[in-house]
């Protein structure tokens, strides 16, 4: 026991020391005493940002980076063999390091790697891997994955067959994830018509957002006809109240559980970011509340995102909310549900042993015959004296809501 207690003590001091050398070694190279250190320190060089700009050193520090186990460092070693930049260009080489950062879950790797099969670079062309790698990549939070994904679907490209509401998911979710050309290619779709309905109204807010985001040839495309083009809008600043609304809100619809009062907060955050109240307006933002609020079997949330998605034909009737959303931010919400009750004692269950000749028959639930009508209030209310207790609660946070 004694040698086994020397041994281990013998490798936790060597290991010890080991630590301490590398973080002497990525303070003197990295100027830090983590691995991190040298992944930041490389894109520096890379864009001479307070360093000389030095693509080689850059390369040196990606790969002490990635030797040490950061796979950010493998991506950014990779890309620079891939385009031949500080180092000799070996494509080979640089899908070995994407394989070896999506492994470790890192979006851009899978996506990158994705490209290589793709395009049969550094790897044999095969186009069902591109799409494995792509989804990988999306999955892993890489915008850039989930909008070559989402392009490949709503073309109907790589052995997919078309799928334009799933591409059309796809791009939005880059869009939010600040992939500008997503967002001009969700404008473009809704300004041609040809795969989706065409809606010049929806097209100019993703001009908007592409604006936003940097793009000029977005900005001079999302002005109106005959005017000049636009700048890229600030986010509005909202009262006190009507923030604190909002947050009372959005934390209603990102509370854990499912139900239609989480659904009805998310449906109204879908409006805010749509109509522009109280916050920047922002189309892809708009149909992710929406499908939160069609989740929690809202169905104004349903159609609203079929909408967003441009899945509703032409000429078909837009709903507006009865009330501005600053309107319904103002109304105050159902609260949480309270806690359960405590248990009755038995004396209060011994009391409910009632004689059965008092006991009063169970009310009898009408059957809801079928609805002749197209109007959903009307509709819950029918539901709702029928004995539909789930159409009572709608019915009863509509009308709460002035909706």
């Amino acid at each position: 026991m004694l040698v086994a207690c020397a041994h281990s003590s013998s490798e936790e001091a060597a290991k010890s020391e080991a630590e301490e050398q590398l973080s002497t070694l990525y303070l003197r190279t990295c100027g830090g005493t983590r691995v991190e250190a040298c992944f930041n320190r490389a894109g520096r060089h890379l864009k001479g940002d307070g360093l000389p700009k030095d693509e080689a050193r850059a390369a040196t520090l990606y790969e002490l980076g990635c030797n040490g186990g950061d796979t950010r460092s493998c991506v950014g070693l990779g890309q620079l063999k891939e385009e031949g930049r500080g180092v000799a260009k070996d494509e080979a080489g640089a899908a070995k390091l994407y394989q070896q950062a999506c492994e470790q879950n890192v979006g851009e790797g899978c996506g990158r790697l994705a490209l290589l099969y793709g395009e049969g670079r550094g790897v044999e062309k095969r186009q069902d891997q591109a799409v494995h790698f792509f989804q990988l990549g999306c999955i892993h939070s890489d915008g850039l994955s989930c909008n070559n994904l989402g392009v490949l679907k709503l073309m109907g490209a790589f052995g997919l067959t078309q799928d334009v509401a799933g591409g059309m998911d796809l791009l939005v979710k880059a869009c939010n994830a600040e992939v500008v050309s997503a967002c001009l290619t969700m404008a473009n779709e809704f300004q041609d018509g040809s795969r989706v309905r065409k809606d010049p109204e929806l097209a100019v807010s993703y001009f908007r957002q592409a604006c936003d985001l940097g793009s000029k040839t977005a900005c001079e495309r999302a002005a109106l006809p005959g005017s000049a083009a636009v700048t890229a809008t600030p986010e509005p600043a909202p009262s006190a109240e009507d923030g604190a609304k909002l947050a009372k809100i959005r934390g209603m619809c990102d509370a854990p559980g499912t139900g239609e009062v989480k659904g009805m907060a998310c449906y109204l955050m879908g409006v805010a970011y749509e109509k522009g109240g109280s916050v920047k307006q922002n189309p892809g933002r708009a149909t992710v509340f929406y499908k939160h609020a069609c989740d929690n079997e809202v169905p104004e949330g349903c159609e609203a995102m079929r909408r967003m998605l441009g899945l509703t034909p032409e000429g078909a009737p837009r709903p507006e909310p009865k009330q501005s959303v600053l309107d319904s931010l103002r109304l105050n919400l159902p609260e949480p549900r309270p806690e359960p009750r405590p248990e009755p004692k038995q004396s209060v269950l011994e009391s409910l042993r009632l004689d059965p000749a008092r006991v009063k028959p169970a009310r009898r639930v009408v059957p809801m015959a079928t609805a002749t009508v197209l109007d959903p209030v009307a509709r819950l209310d029918a539901a709702c004296r029928a004995g539909r207790a789930n159409a009572c609660t709608r019915l009863g946070l509509l009308r709460r809501w002035g909706m």
